[in-house]
């Protein structure tokens, strides 16, 4: 059942709501103050709660007596919601719960504990938020948590090591972050990414179980061997400090690191301490480096046994100039894709963007960018757009998906949407926008921005500029096209005879982190039919 749009709507669960309802969406309803208006009244086989874009509603009082059957939670732009339940308690069997930009929430709970069937618990954009609850307590279903955007949000709960079902442990954007819970991290061999917390200055000591750590954009974070488990098998750091402190110490020393990928600045010199040249592990299959313009050589020992060696890089500026007048091509898509944490993304849908117009959206944030002013065509049943869809390769290796719409009353003029297929970074969003005349693009003026980013030299943003487009590429030809050099496809270094470094290994690296980390859950996971 879907309530939408009811603007006079109080209450609901006024007793007149169906006992076999197991599915409830309530949308867009502005006097919402409370879900139930008579703790004695409640659907005893509700499953699935939705709520989306209630700005009067406050809290799901009684949450627990919504019903003994909900095992699915999401509460979605709430602006005026401040906690989950007024009595401390939520239903016994839920397993799913999200709640995103809700910008006064502070706590989800004010007293009470997390129910112990809970597996997934994601919670995004709350500015306010200043404790998730006071402990964890015997949740041992729990195998993901998600948080982002979560600025006051200083620390986890306490009893965080006790979580032994815990695969992905995900936290970003939240910048008095500053510590972990005592106890540590729990020993279940979780993936860990944090991104962007600047007051963040260390993880637990004696970490004894950990597969996959990604830091990125934490200037703040030191690392020691002493501190990071010798199993860890994937490493992904943006830091030349936290790539100095592990080489003191001996990367030989990770023997199950298969994966190491180090992101430089543009003013970082080069990866080798005076007179130091480091011995890589011999268990490792894939080192990758990039955004180190000044780098004169490798500081690596036996390189020479590496099957995958990634030193890549564009001139994005020559790149988004290029993309004017031609389609993207895949291994440049995938560089911008699993890079895009150096540019600022939009914040908006473009309205009517014209051809050659390249935009880059986080979909968690911005759920409808597809709602870009122009009118597409549409499946036979007309309600939904019908963008036909493509897995492109990268390499030897299908990274990337897309799909593409043709204009309704111009179908030359046409839509391409790119993510990465590995799902921790496919919330990505690429598109790009061409007009095609027999079969190449034609001029028209363009909107494609670039903006001096706090990490990059070079970022996306909402504002743009004019230029035009002379036509250059097929519609479908480039969608396997290799990457021929031009000014801004990444030339290759030589290291020793004995190692090629090619154009198309990034998606053999993804590939390998695609294995290497856990699924996330689908925030919106009707995004892709939409």
């Amino acid at each position: 059942m879907r309530i939408e749009r009811c603007n006079s709507l109080n209450f609901i669960f006024r007793g007149n709501l169906p006992q076999s309802l197991k599915k409830l969406r309530i949308e867009d309803c502005e006097k919402l103050l409370c879900l139930l208006d008579d703790a004695n009244t409640y659907t005893s086989h509700l499953e699935d709660l939705y709520i989306n874009g209630c700005p009067a509603l406050t809290c799901l009082q009684a949450a627990d007596q919504i019903s003994f059957t909900l095992t699915r939670l999401e509460i979605w732009d709430c602006s005026k919601f401040t906690t989950l339940s007024s009595t401390g308690q939520l239903p016994v069997a839920l397993k799913h719960l999200e709640i995103h930009h809700c910008s006064e929430l502070k706590t989800l709970l004010l007293q009470g504990l997390l129910p112990e069937t809970l597996e997934t618990l994601k919670i995004t954009f709350c500015p306010k938020l200043v404790s998730i609850v006071e402990k964890f307590h015997n949740n041992k279903a729990l195998h993901e948590i998600y948080t982002m955007g979560c600025s006051n949000l200083k620390s986890f709960p306490e009893g965080l090591h006790t979580l032994s079902s815990l695969h992905f442990l995900y936290i970003a954007f939240c910048n008095d972050f500053a510590s972990f819970p005592k106890g540590g991290f729990p020993n279940s061999n979780f993936r860990l990414l944090i991104h962007g917390c600047e007051k963040l200055e260390a993880l637990p000591s004696e970490i004894q179980a950990l597969s996959s750590l990604v830091i990125i954009d934490c200037p703040n974070m030191s690392l020691s061997e002493e501190g990071l488990p010798t199993k860890l098998s994937l490493l992904y750091i943006t830091s030349l400090k936290q790539y100095k402190a592990l080489m003191q110490t001996g990367l030989q020393n990770f023997t199950s690191l298969t994966s190491l990928r180090i992101i430089g600045k543009p003013d970082d010199e080069s990866l080798q301490e005076e007179d130091m040249t480091v011995t890589l592990p011999r268990t490792l299959t894939l080192l990758s480096i990039g955004y180190f313009p000044k780098l004169k050589y490798l500081p690596f020992k036996n390189l020479e046994d590496l099957p995958c060696l990634d030193c890549l890089g564009y001139d994005i500026e020559s790149l988004f100039q290029e993309a004017r007048s031609r389609w993207l091509k895949p291994t440049e898509v995938h560089f911008i894709l699993q890079n895009h944490e150096k540019y600022k993304l939009n914040q908006e849908a473009p309205q009517k963007p014209s051809g050659g117009s390249v935009f880059l959206f986080n979909k968690r944030v911005l759920r409808f960018f597809h709602k870009d002013g122009h009118n597409w065509c549409k499946k036979k049943d007309s309600r939904a757009v019908g963008e036909a869809h493509e897995r492109l390769k990268v390499g030897n290796a299908e990274a990337l998906n897309c799909y593409y719409a043709h204009g309704e009353q111009n179908p030359n003029f046409q839509r391409r949407s790119y993510w990465m297929s590995d799902p921790a970074y496919d919330h990505i969003v690429l598109v790009h926008y061409q007009e095609i005349t027999e079969g190449k693009p034609t001029s028209s003026s363009i909107a494609v921005s670039l903006e001096a980013g706090a990490s990059s030299t070079v970022s996306l943003s909402p504002n743009s500029y004019t230029t035009q487009n002379p036509g250059s590429t097929s519609v479908h030809g480039d969608f396997y096209e290799p990457c021929h050099q031009s000014s801004s496809c990444p030339g290759s270094v030589e290291v020793s005879s004995e190692i090629a470094i090619k154009d198309n290994v990034v998606g053999y690296y993804w590939s390998l982190l695609d294995v290497m980390m856990l699924k996330l859950v689908k925030l919106c996971e009707d995004l892709r039919s939409s």
